[in-house]
């Protein structure tokens, strides 16, 4: 609920990941893209990207410190 949009799924991943740790394995697909047909977002380029900014900053201090393994 902290975040407003953008990085609630890295925030998700990580809460999994520190819960099971090596139960646990998170798998990135490139090329899967899901297409939303009724909703979208429908604010500008500028809103957006502060959206972002304060998103990612959130989530950068909540999982200050964390080392997260890249396979």
């Amino acid at each position: 609920e902290d975040y407003f949009m953008y990085f609630e799924d890295f925030d998700l991943c990580m809460k999994l990941h520190s819960k099971y740790k090596d139960d646990c394995r998170i798998i990135n697909l490139d090329n899967l893209y899901i297409r939303h047909k009724f909703q979208g977002s429908k604010i500008n380029r500028e809103e957006r990207m502060s959206i972002i900014r304060k998103s990612k900053e959130i989530f950068e201090n909540r999982w200050k410190g964390c080392q997260i393994n890249v396979q």
